[in-house]
């Protein structure tokens, strides 16, 4: 399809994020589609099947599955041993890639990061780890840049945020927004632990990575014709003047 998976599930579930009780952080829901399989308990193998899923592709610890609208991205444990605790058929990941599915708070693809701040919470940027454990109802944001060629060969940089809510009940969302335009361009959905530590929790953008999945995501960027990407160049350039 659009890519192959290259960083470990076991690698990732090492790097856990243990963050302490009583830690204040977290928001009051950071579920999915009305608390979609909010215990993580279903097998979703009969889900799948039954809902215009199709199969993507699988790694040593998952199954892959992507909704044929490509709207929905899904993986599920395909090992007893996945992760060290997760049994087959459990969910591991729900990416949302296009407008019409949200999130428990009402948070879809193309909203605003002021709507995403709203329904959520302050933002705390990288360096304010701390001040995040302690501060009611907070996410946390990280900023990075994901560079990529046009389908006219142009090579373009796409600037994000990459903005993480937690709940009481191992729930977490993430949102991709782009820098630029402030609106979100996918939301990964996850449970149990973050795999990567809070300072560096980019879990959403290693799944786009890994199975890749950009040109879902940026396919409005990477089929734009480069008169129109050049204007917008010289227009992010005077922006930063």
């Amino acid at each position: 399809m659009f890519g192959a998976k290259s960083i470990s599930k076991l690698f990732l579930g090492s790097m856990l994020l243990i963050m302490p009780a009583g830690a204040f952080a977290y928001v009051d829901d950071a579920g999915i589609m009305d608390h979609f399989n909010y215990a993580n308990d279903q097998c979703l193998y009969d889900y799948l099947n039954q809902n215009d899923y199709k199969f993507y592709s699988k790694d040593r610890w998952s199954d892959a599955y992507l909704k044929k609208d490509h709207s929905l991205f899904m993986t599920i444990s395909n090992n007893p041993l996945a992760g060290l605790r997760r049994q087959s058929g459990l969910l591991y990941t729900i990416l949302i890639m296009k407008p019409g599915h949200q999130t428990d708070k009402g948070i879809e693809v193309g909203m605003s990061l002021e709507q995403v701040i709203a329904a959520y919470g302050e933002l705390l940027y990288s360096g304010d780890v701390d001040k995040y454990r302690n501060t009611p109802n907070t996410g946390y944001a990280l900023e990075g840049t994901y560079t990529f060629k046009t389908e006219y060969g142009d090579q373009e940089r796409f600037k994000y945020y990459m903005i993480s809510y937690f709940d009481l009940d191992s729930h977490w969302v993430e949102f991709l927004v782009d820098k630029s335009s402030k609106k979100v361009k996918a939301i990964g959905y996850f449970y149990g632990d973050p795999r990567s530590g809070i300072s560096n929790n980019r879990d959403l953008v290693y799944e786009l990575n890994d199975w890749g999945l950009w040109p879902i995501v940026l396919a409005d960027r990477i089929n734009e014709h480069p008169l129109k990407s050049s204007w917008r160049a010289i227009a992010d350039a005077w922006k930063g003047i």
